[in-house]
């Protein structure tokens, strides 16, 4: 970002401007210079004067950051009344509508409620949610407890509505202020500053309400914090003039919506890595693992460095990219005439090496919708979130179409010699060389290598310059290079470096990242698919589990109602990817797992993860039920758990069939989960009594019972199949029950047919997904 001394003022003072609000509740005292400026600083309510927060930001600016940030102070201390401020009003009218937009939330509590500031936690968003179709009982209110952010997420997880502890928020500034001093803010410059400020109020004020005396708090400090300073950042690179700000903050006063508020000042801009699954999936099965954990990885890393080179090319800061997981993300971008072009640009630039190191396999999309002044006010904004996956639907259908007319050769090719060449063992393409001790080309090599460096403790970010010529590239790095970015997995911290997984703020670093990364045997990442296989309980095979958020879009345009604020949007799509990156990693440490389960990725809303198959379904029914305590019962998700006939099946193809196992899953009702190549996925609440009836199967076969069992009642179960088909009127149970005096001949085994009796039948049927039960103890039971 060019330096720009009056920008770097604006965006730290909206970043800073409500820090005052954590002070007070801690129970800081006004100090008598504090108290001289509340006539100048402070409005007045009722004839009293009020917000007495920004005298303690202003404050906190002046003894955490230092005095080369006077102006960061003056701007903090004069948020609420922007008239009254001494140097460039276009600054301190920014902050004013940034504050205004980035609080379009606000929800007033019932006439006569007020809050307790200093005791009142912040209510879990999920919990506040409209139900699908229809509005049954409000839900019960969930809060989250006063804590730093830290990598065991169970700690964390929303509890019913009880008022704070006194002291809560006194020890929870205390640890704040201790690490802000050790973290070296004090004197730093802005590009260092801001991305390790980011990091210490991520970690001790996402769980700080914003909110509370007349509004219903359910956004965290840290989301308005963020999103005012990336409002703040594009009104002052869009050029908005004094007299329009006063206008726009005059028409918000207003309870009319004047013509100027449909103004789109501001725009979102989504970007996405298309071909993903294809190019995660086309590997064969020898160095599999390694392959679609470094590739997956791989993913993640384009989409970060098309985000910040996005934003760079916008010279916006960090605090402008709203959202980034899964691949996709969101940046919160001034609607300039030039903004199409600067995004076209990024595109061509990204494309065009994408298309030197894979050939059209992937390539960049970016799409941008406007947004509104009015959009912010807590009507709309879910709904520009939503125009914008739209639009990225629509691109993805549009395959480098802005490559097609000055680059025809490089996109249709051809790409090979043909004839009788050697091929890459992994992905299948044309090596260029014929070495004999490799049979890998050099880009998937280096995947490989990439997979076994994530586990060291810090990512290293770069920018740097692009090389002044164009070179063959021999491997992700060269890739990253070639756009723009050195990036590496590092043993120790510096200035461009993430800590991973510990939201501990090393003073050399930039901060922290919540990355999930677990694999079985520890993070060389040397276990294999037969490995994996061999360590399953009964029959020796592996399987892949995949598992999404259900109704993800609705979300955001439907379930937040009418009150889709752009702190309310990214507060739910932050707390949704903490879950499947903290939460789902903290699941698979569990001894159960650790050993069993080699995950492939998870973030954003969803996850994929190989795995001993007798692991999974027990897995899956755990993250199911972590998921829906962390988000209050309110959201739900689906999966599909595949198995492969053989230990050296693809992995590829494990995976498209887990994939179709998910959308079976994702049919009708939805909240399910499909497995066994079973026709019927299977709720949720019923899988509890399926697995209930898994563990009485294998109770029974070791008391003796032959295995002729199984293959008894799942005969007796296709005879469901019949019914539905018309070929019989009813399930003969009384040939189930012959079945079984004729395996249990014995007096003494007349315990086990009343057992399975009164088990497995019920009103003349057998229960419901009485089949995967048996499938289950089945291969629980089988030796190889």
């Amino acid at each position: 970002m060019k330096p720009d001394a009056s920008f770097e003022t604006l965006v730290l003072a909206a970043l800073l401007h409500d820090i005052g609000k954590f002070m007070e509740r801690a129970g800081d005292e006004l100090t008598p210079e504090d108290k001289k400026l509340i006539p100048s600083c402070c409005p007045s309510y009722q004839g009293h004067s009020s917000h007495y927060h920004l005298l303690r930001s202003g404050r906190f600016v002046r003894e955490f950051l230092g005095s080369g940030y006077n102006e960061v102070q003056h701007l903090a201390l004069y948020h609420h009344r922007p008239d009254s401020y001494e140097g460039d009003k276009r600054l301190s009218l920014a902050i004013a509508l940034a504050d205004r937009l980035s609080s379009g939330e606000r929800e007033r509590r019932e006439e006569g409620d007020t809050g307790q500031p200093g005791k009142e936690p912040l209510f879990s968003i999920f919990s506040r949610l409209e139900p699908l179709g229809g509005v049954p009982e409000s839900p019960e209110p969930a809060c989250f407890p006063l804590r730093p952010l830290n990598p065991d997420l169970s700690e964390l997880f929303p509890i019913k509505e009880a008022l704070l502890s006194e002291g809560d928020y006194a020890r929870l500034w205390s640890a704040f202020a201790a690490e802000a001093k050790k973290s070296g803010i004090k004197g730093e410059k802005f590009e260092n500053l801001l991305p390790k400020m980011l990091s210490l109020l991520e970690k001790y004020t996402i769980f700080i309400p914003s909110a509370v005396y007349k509004d219903v708090p359910d956004v965290s400090l840290f989301q308005h914090l963020r999103n005012t300073a990336a409002i703040a950042a594009c009104i002052h690179r869009a050029g908005i003039s004094e007299e329009q700000l006063t206008g726009i903050l005059e028409a918000l006063a207003k309870k009319a919506r004047p013509k100027v508020l449909q103004e789109s000042g501001l725009a979102l801009v989504a970007g996405d890595i298309s071909g993903i699954q294809d190019f995660i999936y086309s590997i064969t099965s020898r160095h599999a693992l390694k392959g679609l954990r470094g590739r997956s990885f791989y993913i993640q890393l384009l989409s970060e460095t098309l985000a910040r080179s996005l934003l760079a090319a916008l010279d916006l800061p960090e605090t402008n990219l709203l959202y980034n997981a899964g691949g996709n993300f969101r940046i919160l971008a001034p609607n300039l005439p030039s903004l199409e072009k600067t995004i076209s640009t990024i595109q061509v630039d990204f494309d065009r090496t994408l298309l030197k190191a894979h050939r059209g396999a992937l390539n960049a999309l970016l799409v941008s919708t406007p947004v509104s002044w009015n959009d912010f006010l807590g009507t709309s904004f879910g709904d520009a979130w939503g125009r914008a996956a739209i639009r990225l639907g629509r691109e993805k259908k549009r395959k480098l179409h802005h490559l097609t007319g000055g680059h025809y050769a490089e996109v249709f090719g051809p790409y090979e010699e043909g004839g009788e060449k050697p091929a890459c063992s992994v992905c299948g393409r044309e090596l260029e060389r014929t070495s004999k001790d490799s049979d890998t080309c050099a880009l998937c090599a280096s995947l490989q290598e990439l997979a076994g460096e994530m586990g060291r403790p810090y990512l290293r970010l770069q920018p740097i310059a692009k090389p002044a010529t164009s070179k063959p590239i021999a491997g992700w790095r060269e890739l990253l290079t070639d756009l723009g970015w050195d990036v590496s997995f590092q043993g120790s911290g510096d200035q461009w470096s993430y800590r991973i997984n510990q939201p501990d703020i090393v003073p050399e670093t930039r901060g922290f990242r919540f990355l999930a990364r677990h694999i079985a045997g520890g993070m060389e990442g040397l276990v294999t698919l037969e490995e994996l296989a061999d360590r399953a309980v009964g029959i020796k095979k592996w399987g892949v589990l995949k598992a999404d958020v259900d109704n993800l879009g609705k979300l955001f345009t439907e379930r937040l109602e009418n009150n889709n604020s752009i702190s309310r949007v990214t507060t739910a799509s932050y707390l949704l990817h903490l879950f499947f990156s903290l939460g789902v990693e903290k699941i698979l440490e569990k001894e159960e797992y650790r050993d069993t389960t080699y995950l492939a990725y998870s973030g954003g809303d969803d996850l994929f993860l190989v795995g001993s198959w007798s692991v999974l379904p027990d897995l899956a029914l755990e993250i199911r039920n972590e998921f829906t305590r962390f988000t209050s019962n309110n959201l739900t998700l689906s999966a599909g758990i595949f198995l492969a006939p053989s230990k050296s099946f693809p992995v590829h193809q494990a995976a498209r069939a887990a994939g179709k196992a998910e959308d079976s899953a994702k049919s009708g009702k939805k909240n399910q989960v499909a497995l066994f190549d079973e026709e019927t996925p299977v709720p949720w609440n019923d899988f509890v009594r399926v697995s209930e009836n898994r563990n009485r199967l294998v109770a029974i076969n070791t008391k003796g019972a032959p295995r002729s069992l199984f293959t008894l009642l799942y005969a007796g179960w296709q005879e469901k199949k019949l019914v539905a088909e018309g070929e019989i009127s009813m399930e003969r149970i009384w040939r189930l029950l012959y079945g079984l005096k004729r395996i249990f001949t014995k007096k003494e085994e007349q315990e086990l047919i009343n057992e399975i009796r009164d088990n497995f039948i019920t009103d003349q049927q057998l229960r419901p997904h009485l089949n995967i039960a048996v499938r289950w103890a089945e291969y629980l039971t089988r030796k190889e």
